[in-house]
């Protein structure tokens, strides 16, 4: 485990994201150590990293829609402008001549 930790936190992935990961792959293969290892070494660690790369894919694809959603509101795009509303709050009195 530390070894896979080491080669791919240089990749910029955390430990507790690789950890993760590797433990989803142990559970796969119903939790036979030997024969996960053997593929993830073999494969230089190359099916860890897909599979960090999907889950950050998918997390960046979830942020961006939730982005897209709540996006700020921007009145000027809307050619917005206020105007003043005159009625039963307003300040100013009404004309009743």
């Amino acid at each position: 485990m530390d070894a896979a930790i080491a080669a791919l936190t240089s990749l910029g992935f955390s430990e507790d994201d690789i950890r993760d990961t590797i433990y989803e792959i142990l559970q796969a293969y119903d939790n036979d150590a030997v024969i996960a290892w053997r593929f993830i070494r073999e494969y230089n660690y190359k099916m860890v990293v897909n599979m960090l790369e999907y889950k950050r894919m998918k997390q960046n694809q979830a942020k961006s829609k939730h982005d897209k959603k709540y996006a700020p509101y921007n009145a000027e795009e809307f050619n917005y402008t206020p105007t003043k509303c005159y009625g039963m709050n307003s300040d100013e009195e009404d004309d009743e001549d």
